[in-house]
């Protein structure tokens, strides 16, 4: 694999002329994809390839590696290379402050709900009035400003509501991108067989798919991987130890 690694060529961006000429897409470099059937076995590959490649491959740099799947079934030692937990680091919070338009909707219901059991002791108050159109008139204007001031917050809330979808939006779209900007600069991703399947590799090619303990996969799981256009697939595995987990009785 280093040997893989090492003697790959690395592509360069083409240069594109001209003042409204589209930004490049970061080209990807080739890549391998490791598999295997379990969180367990690919769990302990990706912590010795992050930790046994921590120095630099020659002519590469660091070896970049990617762990794909939920990062609540991955153990702590390589959570930090899951994707999600690289796409933290590389997010920039501060230009879409969803945090801070969620504490203002908060606040704003508050607020509402405020003005709405005021105004209603207010007109409970009023029911009561007898022989004082003075009071009476009071109570009225009171109870009027209050509903003025209960639509305007309404009115605020549903522009804030609004914001906070299309900055949901923007920040789903720029998520994304540096989820396709990891994997593109990725030289290895590791994943379970089904986690192969994952809709953030559907872009992506690799030149080789390696499957490790392949004899505990069953069939149809090995097939998933093998849509990638692979030139080289490795399957390594003991057919003396333990063969597939296969529930049913039947069989």
């Amino acid at each position: 694999m280093a040997r893989f690694v090492s003697r790959r060529p690395r592509p360069s961006v083409p240069i594109i002329i001209g003042r409204n000429a589209p930004p490049a897409e970061k080209p990807s470099v080739a890549k391998i994809l490791i598999c295997a059937p379990s969180n367990a076995a690919i769990d302990e590959i990706a912590h010795r390839l992050k930790d046994g490649y921590s120095g630099s491959i020659k002519g590469q740099g660091s070896l970049r590696v990617v762990r794909i799947g939920a990062v609540q079934a991955m153990n702590l030692s390589v959570r930090d290379i899951s994707l999600d937990s690289l796409v933290e680091q590389k997010l920039d919070y501060s230009s879409t402050p969803l945090a801070d338009i969620g504490n203002e909707i908060k606040s704003l219901h508050r607020d509402i709900a405020v003005l709405k059991d005021l105004r209603q002791q207010k007109l409970q108050d009023l029911a009561t009035v007898r022989d004082n159109s003075a009071k009476t008139k009071a109570l009225e204007n009171e109870v009027q400003n209050l509903g003025s001031r209960r639509q305007d917050l309404v009115t605020q809330l549903n522009q804030k509501k609004d914001k906070l979808k299309s900055d949901t939006r923007s920040l789903d779209t720029l998520r994304r991108g540096i989820q396709r900007d990891i994997l593109n600069e990725a030289d290895v991703v590791c994943s379970t067989l089904s986690g192969a399947g994952h809709d953030t590799l559907a872009q992506h090619d690799f030149e080789m798919l390696i499957i490790d303990e392949a004899a505990q996969a069953i069939e149809l799981s090995s097939l998933i991987p093998l849509k990638y256009n692979s030139a080289r697939c490795v399957m390594v595995g003991d057919p003396q130890q333990l063969p597939p987990t296969v529930l049913s009785q039947e069989v």
